[in-house]
């Protein structure tokens, strides 16, 4: 029950800070996380890691995200 009672109150705690974040900061964040994964790669596995990663800013990947939901329509 207490185990049952903690999963849901994390549920909660997760879901209210992921609505207070803007689309802007999740974006950034996202990309943090995964500049921080390739940084646990074996070193020989850094550099193309990194290289592969989407370093479009945010407002790139808006612009394109929206020309993409224009052109579906």
């Amino acid at each position: 029950m207490f185990n049952n009672s903690l999963q849901i109150a994390m549920a909660l705690i997760v879901t209210f800070v992921l609505a207070a974040c803007t689309s802007k900061e999740l974006y950034s964040e996202v990309q943090n996380n995964r500049k921080a994964h390739c940084r646990t790669l074996p070193p020989q596995d850094i550099e193309d890691c990194l290289n592969n990663l989407n370093d479009k800013t945010y407002d790139e990947y808006e612009k394109q995200r929206q020309e993409l939901i224009k052109n579906r329509k």
